[in-house]
C-alpha cells in the first residue's frame, strides 16, 4: 500500500517520513519514497516458537511529497501535486500542533483545528474542478445520441451536480452516500476525496490532558483515524538502539513509538488486517483487506495457490500462542479446516493446501 504524506509548510511531514523509514530525506528527488516494515509483536513471538530461517514483516510504502500545501499560493494544492496524490492508496495528513519560533507557521499562529479544517475543505474543493471537467465530457458525449441516451446523460450530469454541492460544503466524496447513478457518473474519474485518510497531529506537548482534549476536538470535526506524535522526540529516540528506546519509553511513560501508532492508523483507515504463515523456513505476515476470503488471501502468496486451492488449515494467533504447537492445536481441535469462502480474520495463522 502506498501512503502519501501531505501537510502545510513546516508541519513536520518530512520529519514524520524520516521517523517512519529511520533515514534522512533525499532532497535530490522530486518526492522521497521509503519502505516501512510494519511492527507486529505476534511475528516476534511466532519467531521464538518456530525459529525460522527467515522472518518477514508486512510493509508499507510512504511518499513524502516535496511540494507542500500552502495558503500563500495561488493553488492551495498545486495541480501537479494532485496528479501525484492520485497515484497513492491513502493520504496521511500531518497537522502542526507545536510552537517553534525558529520555524514560524505560515499563518503566524499555531492552530491545529484551523489547519485541519482548511486541509479537509481543500481536499473536497480540489475535486470540484474534476467534477466540472467530467460534466463537460458528458455534455460532449450527449451530442448525436438518441433521446434515451440523452436522458441518461442528463441524469448523470444532475447526479454530478448534486455531488458538487456537497463538495462545496467541504464534504468528502468518501463521506457521501452515493446512489447507483452517482457511482456510475464518477467511476471513470479518480477523485482525491475518495481516498482513505489518516491524521497525524505533530505535537511537542506531552501533557496527557491537553492531548486528550486535542483528540476530542478533532473527533467533532472528522471521523478519520487520528494519532498524536512528537516527531522531534522520535527523531532523537531513533538515534538509540532498540533496547535503549524501550527503556526510555518505559521510564518516561511515552507509550508506543511513532512507527507503531502510524502504521496502526494507516491499517485502520484502509481497513487492512494481517494473517500469518509459519514454519521452519519462514514466519511471515501478509496484509489483506478486511473481509477477504481464504482463496483470495491465498493469491497474496502465489497465484498457483489460489488456482489449486483445496482448503485452509486455520488457527487464530490468540488460540495458538496459548498452546504453542500446531500438532497440539490439531489434537485439541483448534486447527480448523476451512473452505475457500472462509473470511480470514486478523491474526489468523494459515496453512493453504493446494494442488497444481
Amino acid at each position: 500500500m502506498r501512503i502519501g504524506i501531505v501537510g502545510l509548510s513546516f508541519s513536520g511531514k518530512s520529519s514524520l517520513f524520516n521517523n517512519m523509514i529511520n533515514s534522512k530525506t533525499d532532497n535530490n528527488r522530486i518526492n522521497s519514497i521509503g519502505i516501512t516494515k510494519v511492527p507486529d509483536i505476534r511475528i516476534k513471538k511466532l519467531k521464538n516458537v518456530f525459529h525460522p530461517k527467515k522472518t518477514t514483516y508486512s510493509e508499507l510504502e510512504f511518499i513524502d511529497f516535496k511540494e507542500s500545501m500552502s495558503t500563500l499560493k495561488d493553488y492551495f494544492i498545486p495541480r501537479h501535486l494532485i496528479q501525484e496524490i492520485q497515484k497513492v492508496d491513502q493520504l496521511m495528513i500531518v497537522i502542526r500542533a507545536f510552537t517553534n519560533d525558529s520555524v514560524p507557521h505560515e499563518l503566524k499562529t499555531v492552530d491545529h483545528i484551523r489547519d485541519l479544517k482548511t486541509i479537509m475543505f481543500e481536499l473536497a474543493f480540489a475535486d470540484i474542478e474534476l467534477i466540472e471537467k467530467r460534466i463537460e465530457r458528458l455534455i460532449n458525449d450527449k451530442k448525436g445520441l438518441k433521446s434515451v441516451g440523452q436522458k441518461r446523460i442528463d441524469e448523470m450530469i444532475n447526479s454530478l451536480k448534486s455531488i458538487q454541492q456537497e463538495l462545496e460544503k467541504g464534504v468528502l466524496i468518501k463521506d457521501i452516500k452515493l446512489s447507483t447513478i452517482q457511482k456510475e457518473a464518477i467511476k471513470d474519474t479518480f477523485f482525491i476525496s475518495k481516498l482513505p485518510l489518516s491524521i497525524v497531529i505533530n505535537s511537542s506537548d506531552d501533557n496527557s490532558d491537553l492531548l486528550n482534549d486535542t483528540l476530542n476536538s478533532i473527533e467533532k470535526i472528522t471521523p478519520e483515524n487520528v494519532t498524536i506524535i512528537n516527531s522531534m522526540l522520535e527523531e532523537e529516540l531513533n538515534q538509540l538502539d532498540e533496547k535503549e528506546q524501550e527503556e526510555y519509553r518505559k521510564d518516561y511513560k511515552l507509550g508506543e513509538s511513532a512507527i507503531n501508532k502510524i502504521t496502526d492508523i494507516a491499517y485502520k483507515s484502509s481497513q487492512l488486517i494481517s494473517f500469518m504463515t509459519v514454519g521452519e523456513d519462514e514466519v511471515r505476515s501478509w496484509s489483506i483487506q478486511n473481509g477477504t476470503n481464504a482463496v483470495n488471501s491465498a493469491s497474496k502468496i502465489h497465484s498457483d495457490i489460489k488456482k489449486g486451492f483445496i482448503r485452509a488449515e486455520v488457527i487464530n494467533y490468540n488460540d495458538f500462542i496459548g498452546i504453542g504447537s500446531l500438532v497440539e492445536s490439531k489434537k485439541l481441535g483448534k486447527l480448523k479446516q476451512e473452505s475457500k469462502e472462509y473470511i480470514v480474520q486478523d491474526g489468523d495463522i494459515i496453512n493453504f493446501l493446494f494442488s497444481v
